[in-house]
């Protein structure tokens, strides 16, 4: 009696409990549309002031940290009131030419795994997480400033301006 339960309750076990027949297969997943476009560019060019300090990475400034941020915030409330960033620039920036004096730039860089448009453009990774995010986060025309951090920022503070 038991061998013949079994029997027939054997095809209940691969119907379902209920009798119903098995569920259908799957179909094939249709490919997923892509991402949206993100508002990130791929591609920017930008200037800096980099403002540094005595004992900052790679400094050879004389000023101590409190001048220096002072002087950072100074230069951007200074372009606030209409002063050419380019002239400021020229005349405070630490990154500079060791054959000119004149300060670095324009600058370009492309998002991280994207492919170089030119032979100088470098990874927005080479800027650190304080810098590289900041510029991507930038309109053109837009200044800012990114803070000292001794891990994420140590050279000091940077006023940039994204001009592409």
């Amino acid at each position: 009696m038991i061998g013949r339960l079994v029997v027939c309750l054997l095809p209940l076990l691969f119907l379902g409990c209920d009798g119903d027949a098995p569920p259908p297969k799957p179909k094939p997943e249709e490919p997923a549309p892509p991402p949206p476009k993100s508002d990130v560019p791929d591609h920017i060019v930008f200037e800096q002031i980099l403002i540094a300090f005595k004992g900052a990475y790679q400094s050879t400034a004389f000023r101590s940290r409190g001048e220096a941020r002072e002087l950072a915030y100074s230069i951007v409330d200074r372009i606030e009131t209409g002063v050419g960033f380019e002239a400021l620039k020229q005349e405070y920036s630490d990154a500079r030419s060791k054959e000119t004096d004149r300060a670095l730039g324009p600058y370009y860089v492309r998002d991280d795994g994207v492919k170089p448009k030119r032979l100088d453009e470098v990874e927005r990774r080479t800027y650190g997480p304080v810098l590289g995010h900041l510029l991507f986060q930038l309109e053109v025309g837009e200044v800012a400033i990114a803070d000292y951090d001794e891990k994420g920022q140590p050279t000091g503070w940077h006023v940039v301006k994204r001009i592409e």
